[in-house]
């Protein structure tokens, strides 16, 4: 099929790679700049063996060109904070495309990409692969374990064919609700921790406070998912029925080291991303899309959710802020101190 990617981070030019060798026709609409190094220097992406693929798409420097194209499907693949704005530009290109796959992270993009277009032409997926960009229009694959793909849309099979013969290792999902839940509680685990603490995942999950804290968080998630009725799955190359079991269900002493070495190894090189955007002084973080999604379905679902409210609403405070991010670097128990003593505030 044809496809339009809308940006070249590290999963666009991990799917546009792949799909080119695979012998989709592929544009990408990106910003003028990183255009032009892409139309130079192709979309580069190094594989699990060292391999370097080097492919050319088509390249437009913003969405309507690439709608031009009349692509069967249009990926949504980037950051939350950017999908409104993305969306509002297929509005009234209907005609010109025939889904919307969302492969974004959070639970709340397709809602949005709906409004502008309508349900019936958003696709749910999910990416459990772990992708490093690395530079413009280049991406290294970290950990290949595979994509999932909801069945509910007519054009969920040719999807699936396109994405098995690009090395992608999709997975047809029935539910895709618990689909999209379940891979926000993968994307929480050591990740606003990791980024307010300045310690990589391990580290956070085998210091004793840090795992405490991970434990509240995801309890407070799961507490949400089972009031909405979402069920916890595995997803594609991704266990987490055993992770969340293991996390809240067994022994401390047993779990936490466990998971550490999990967590320690699982993500590769690759450090999370509200590490990334905070440490690399971005003005904005998609902490609010994930562990503010947790809170918002709490207050809707009177269940509290404490510890996700200060992840935060620190992460929020820490944007631009050296100081404040010096006062938690590596202390656990000064996060900890702060959620136990804003939480008896209110």
């Amino acid at each position: 099929m044809n496809y339009l990617i809308i940006g070249a981070g590290a999963i666009g030019t991990y799917l546009g790679a792949s799909l080119i060798h695979a012998g989709c026709r592929v544009t990408i609409a990106e910003r003028e700049d990183v255009a032009e190094v892409i139309a130079r220097d192709g979309l580069q992406l190094e594989l699990l063996d060292g391999i370097l693929l080097k492919k050319f798409p088509e390249i437009e420097v913003n969405i309507q060109a690439g709608l031009q194209k009349n692509p069967d499907v249009v990926i949504f693949a980037m950051k939350s904070f950017d999908t409104a704005d993305a969306a509002s530009q297929l509005q009234d290109h209907q005609h010109q495309f025939r889904v919307a796959l969302c492969l974004q992270n959070g639970v709340e993009n397709e809602g949005v990409i709906a409004r502008f277009i309508g349900k019936d032409k958003v696709a749910t997926g999910s990416i459990t692969s772990a992708v490093e960009r690395t530079g413009s229009g280049q991406a290294r694959l970290e950990k290949l374990r595979g994509i999932g793909i909801g069945s509910d849309h007519s054009l969920a099979g040719e999807i699936y064919r396109d994405f098995q013969a690009a090395g992608l290792k999709p997975k047809l999902i029935k539910d895709t609700g618990a689909m999209k839940w379940t891979k926000m509680l993968s994307n929480l685990l050591g990740n606003a921790t990791a980024a307010i603490l300045d310690m990589t995942p391990g580290k956070v999950f085998a210091h004793p406070v840090g795992y405490e804290i991970e434990r509240g968080q995801m309890s407070e998630a799961v507490a949400v998912m089972r009031h909405l009725g979402i069920k916890v799955i595995n997803l594609p190359g991704t266990p987490m029925l055993w992770l969340v079991w293991l996390m809240l269900s067994m022994p401390v002493w047993l779990s936490r080291p466990l998971l550490a070495k999990a967590m320690g190894s699982g993500r590769g090189n690759k450090m999370p991303s509200f590490h990334i955007d905070l440490h690399a002084g971005r003005s904005r973080l998609e902490s609010g899309y994930l562990n503010g999604a947790i809170v918002r379905y709490g207050k809707q679902s009177g269940v509290e959710t404490p510890v996700n409210v200060i992840l935060v609403q620190l992460l929020e405070e820490m944007i631009g802020n050296n100081k404040l991010q010096e006062v938690y670097r590596s202390k656990p128990e000064k996060l900890m101190s702060t959620i136990k003593e804003i939480t008896q505030i209110q």
